[in-house]
C-alpha cells in the first residue's frame, strides 16, 4: 500500500496543493485589497458630488 513509488507520488501531490493553496492565498489578498481601494476611491468621489466640491477636493482619511 505505501511502497515507495505511492510515497514519492503522495508527497509530490502534497507539495502541488501547498503551492496552489499560497497562490489562491496571493490572489485573494490582491483581490481584496483592489477592491477595498476601488470602493474607497468612489465612496471619495461620491462625498465630493454631495458636498458639491465645497471641500476643493480635499482628502479626508475615513471617507
Amino acid at each position: 500500500m505505501f511502497n515507495k513509488g505511492n510515497m514519492c507520488k503522495m508527497l509530490k501531490q502534497a507539495q502541488a496543493i501547498q503551492e496552489d493553496k499560497e497562490v489562491l492565498e496571493d490572489v485573494i489578498v490582491t483581490t481584496v485589497n483592489k477592491t477595498l481601494r476601488k470602493a474607497q476611491d468612489e465612496a471619495q468621489s461620491h462625498m465630493n458630488a454631495v458636498a458639491g466640491n465645497m471641500l476643493g477636493g480635499l482628502i479626508i482619511p475615513g471617507m
